[in-house]
């Protein structure tokens, strides 16, 4: 986001920006904090505009001459952050409005976690853009629709920030978490380095609309977005530190990522060919003979789907046993008890599951993704995801994203 030069100040405070709820009609806020003693022009002159009696609203206009944006006047170390905000109404497309953390960019090795709000022509929905940067390094994006007109009211746009998780919300309503694993040896996750709070309007459409298939009709300008009543949460007994999903929050996450999210980084083979960024790495089973992969059965609940075992401890198990009444040719081949006993050998085991092993990130590579369709083109001999029969109503809910594997 950006490439503003971010200066910094003596004091470095705990941060939590609070997007203040509101309903359809309602405009109860949960913060309204003064944007003049707290936030500061970072460009566009006249066209940021604070009003209201207590300097609690801010617009930001864009113009073919430019665009604008504001920053805190501090920077802060965690907390959580609340804005509302009305976007763009009409045709925007070509327009982001964003809002977002940010540590000094200068350095090139900055940390960020960004809303960005990409518009489009008029009847169609915004696309809601996260985005998440360590050390310099992103492409950890996450995209959405949203479940209503985010131009027709104000609505609370959220950011916890704690050492544990970054969690992004909308009226509450939790759209993305990205935890910070570091006890599974994955060190991405921005938590050395204060940051201050960005929000911006700007013109992209060489990207920001359709894949930059849609170009700004300047003919609209000037393009308006509104926030107010933020609050800023960095208290040190404050919500934030323990900030996680319950039970609640997590299902109507999974209804968020199950109907609105659009794109996952997480399940773009084509973009990761060689290898999924690290997290994403630890929530599958995979199968495999003499280090081929014959088989990955991944963790979607991301996607809303429940179905994977990681809630209960399992120990390793090992038999030899009959079975004719299936095993061979669906039962019609019995055993040949003429020759038992049959016997089966075991030999050089090896169990890892030290805290640093390689399993944790292990994941298929270009070679041993194409060892395995190798495998699954030659000796496969039966999937589940392709028995229509056995699934005459529907499949199993996995089976829609796993085809690319």
């Amino acid at each position: 986001m950006g490439t503003l030069s971010i200066g910094h100040y003596d004091s470095v405070l705990l941060l939590k920006v609070a997007m203040v709820v509101v309903a359809m009609v309602s405009s109860t806020a949960y913060g309204a904090g003064n944007f003049r003693n707290e936030f500061e022009s970072t460009f566009g002159g006249d066209r940021v505009r604070i009003s209201g009696p207590s300097s609690e609203q801010l617009s930001l206009s864009l113009d073919q001459s430019s665009g604008s944006g504001f920053r805190s006047k501090k920077e802060y170390m965690f907390g959580r952050i609340d804005m509302q905000m009305k976007f763009v109404a009409g045709n925007s497309a070509g327009t982001v409005t964003t809002l977002y953390l940010s540590s000094d960019q200068s350095t090139g090795r900055h940390d960020e976690i960004d809303f960005e709000f990409l518009g489009n022509v008029t009847g169609q929905p915004y696309t809601l853009h996260t985005n998440v940067f360590s050390q310099g390094q992103g492409s950890r994006e996450q995209q959405f629709h949203l479940w209503f007109d985010p131009t027709a009211n104000f609505h609370t746009y959220s950011i916890v920030w704690n050492p544990q998780l970054i969690m992004f919300l909308v009226d509450e309503t939790p759209l993305r978490v990205f935890r910070n694993y570091e006890n599974k040896g994955i060190s991405f996750f921005p938590k050395h380095q204060p940051q201050r709070i960005y929000a911006s309007l700007w013109e992209a459409d060489d990207w920001a609309t359709q894949g930059g298939a849609v170009k700004t009709d300047w003919s609209k300008a000037p393009f308006t977005a509104y926030y107010r009543n933020f609050n800023i949460d960095n208290s040190p007994n404050g919500k934030w530190r323990t900030h996680d999903l319950d039970a609640n929050s997590r299902k109507r996450m999974k209804w968020v990522q199950k109907n609105y999210m659009i794109y996952d980084y997480c399940s773009d083979w084509k973009r990761f060919s060689q290898a999924f960024p690290p997290e994403c790495k630890h929530s599958k089973a995979e199968f495999l003979v003499d280090e081929t992969p014959l088989r990955v059965f991944r963790n979607y609940e991301n996607k809303g789907i429940s179905f994977f075992p990681k809630h209960q401890p399992q120990r390793i198990y090992a038999s030899l046993w009959e079975a004719d009444d299936w095993a061979t040719q669906g039962g019609a081949v019995k055993t040949d008890w003429s020759k038992a006993p049959f016997t089966a050998y075991y030999r050089n085991f090896n169990i890892d599951n030290s805290p640093n092993g390689k399993w944790r990130t292990h994941d298929l590579d270009a070679n041993s993704r194409k060892r395995m369709k190798w495998v699954q083109k030659n000796y496969m001999i039966y999937d589940y995801c392709t028995d229509w029969k056995r699934f005459s109503q529907a499949f199993p809910p996995e089976c829609k994203h796993s085809k690319a594997e």
